[in-house]
């Protein structure tokens, strides 16, 4: 029997998953290789010990997945990995000055009842989002913002629900499509029906109307040694499977076959998944589907940075909570920060006595202009603005920049008819499968489930 062969293109957790489950689905007769452009495997997910500070990697990228989906938690226990519960779920929002704590019985941000986010909204915010404006039902998409401040004003879009997306997508929710990023308020937009009546409906009940002696279940989830511990254990699972520093070039169809290069050096395949970024799969489908190519070249990506410091507490009180949320109405250098030694318990046990663990993200879609300081610039003003948001000095022992270019798929307003017409596309393109964060969801169990999908399609495909 002719051996067959598989290409995976993109070391991402994407591309990583679906060679994965290519090897454990696959007969043993069909060859898979995963090629990856750089060095380095995982993509946005990545790890450091601030050169040799930490006993441990932690991670300065993704450092979260849902923990109410399903894919991630199934992928990490069949790699024998342990998984981690938030030691601390109390998150805040930064606001005219003062920390408030983000409401409870809420989607998104949008409140079941405005009065719970009194002192985060000021008195008019609060009465406006409490006499909500009905308005006609949305054709097609609509930004996340603009039905939003139609319905419960500016306040609740702008110190609410934007920096709550920002904490997401590092988006902006005027440019976010609503259908696409928070399809659970979708119905209101579609039907043209009361918002507040659906948060209502889809929150879980106030405590004493529905008593229960257990403890809600954490929302999200990560892994003893971060999420870059996953990465490392699929590695060493598809061992010479991987070809690194290996860019592939545009595919080409010929013979019933894929063909292109990779690092320089030609290859081909009976079946391909291209699981790379949207702008970088457009190149590599350019030739063999110039319409999906088109269509990949729109979609946008943000730009951001992420700095993590380790900080002294001089013997005061540790800080309080796992981290807060910074609006764009504040204009401050940073959009978000992280107490990792608060959220995370296996941090909190591997730092020195009168430490903590600090994160800073910086950078929102479109406006990047905080990022071109240096690296020595931008952690200074960064953790400077925590010291400032938090009341605390907080004398760095070690830190470090990470930046990340292009790293998060923009679901713009009409995301989903664009990823309908990518793949009313791909399915006239023989033995081809994209995958990745830019068509389900930018979530780490949103991508490893594309990944599963993906696979699963080739080889059904395939006949194998």
């Amino acid at each position: 029997m002719t051996e067959r062969s598989i290409a995976v293109i993109g070391g991402g957790i994407t591309g990583l998953t679906a060679a994965y489950r290519l090897r454990r689905d696959a007969p043993d007769d069909v060859d898979v290789h995963l090629y990856e452009a750089s060095e380095r495997l995982g993509g946005c997910i990545r790890g450091t010990d601030l050169d040799g500070v930490l006993d441990e990697s932690i991670d300065v990228g993704a450092e979260a997945a849902l923990a109410r989906r399903p894919e991630a938690v199934d992928l990490a226990r069949e790699l024998g990995l342990t998984t981690e519960a938030p030691g601390s779920a109390r998150s805040a929002i930064f606001s005219r000055g003062e920390l408030h704590p983000i409401p409870g019985g809420s989607v998104m941000g949008v409140p079941a009842d405005p009065e719970t986010a009194a002192g985060l909204l000021d008195d008019d915010e609060v009465r406006r989002a409490a006499r909500e404006t009905v308005t006609g039902a949305v054709s097609g998409d609509i930004a996340v913002a603009d039905f939003i401040e139609a319905r419960l004003g500016p306040g609740v879009a702008d110190r609410l629900v934007d920096p709550l997306l920002a904490g997401v997508y590092a988006g902006n929710s005027r440019l976010l499509s609503l259908r696409a990023t928070i399809p659970a308020l979708w119905p209101a937009a579609r039907d043209g029906t009361s918002l507040r009546e659906l948060v209502r409906r889809t929150v879980p009940r106030p405590a004493g109307q529905a008593p229960t002696d257990r403890r809600p279940a954490p929302v999200f989830m990560s892994l003893r040694g971060g999420l870059s511990s996953m990465i490392a254990a699929l590695e060493r699972e598809l061992g010479d499977v991987v070809r690194r520093s290996a860019p592939v070039g545009p595919l080409r169809r010929s013979g019933g076959r894929w063909h292109f290069t990779a690092g320089g050096i030609a290859r081909a395949a009976d079946g391909v998944i291209v699981a790379l970024p949207a702008h970088a799969a457009a190149t590599v489908m350019a030739g063999a589907a110039p319409d999906v190519g088109a269509e990949l070249g729109t979609v946008e990506f943000s730009t951001s940075a992420v700095v993590t410091a380790l900080v002294d507490l001089d013997d005061a009180p540790p800080l309080e909570g796992s981290g807060f949320l910074v609006p764009a109405a504040e204009a401050r250098i940073i959009k978000a920060a992280t107490i990792s030694s608060n959220k995370w318990p296996w941090i909190a046990r591997m730092l020195p006595p009168g430490t903590a663990l600090v994160r800073a993200s910086a950078g929102r879609h479109r406006d990047t202009a905080v990022l071109d300081r240096t690296d020595d610039e931008l952690a200074r003003a960064a953790l400077a603005d925590v010291e400032r948001i938090t009341g605390r000095a907080l004398p760095v022992r070690a830190a470090s920049v990470t930046r990340w270019p292009g790293a998060l798929p923009q679901y713009l307003v009409g995301h989903d008819q664009l990823v309908g017409r990518i793949r009313a596309r791909m399915n006239e393109v023989p033995a081809a499968c994209l995958a990745g964060a830019a068509y389900d969801g930018v979530g780490i169990p949103a991508c490893i489930g594309s990944a599963r999908q993906a696979a699963e399609s080739i080889l059904r495909e395939l006949r194998v």
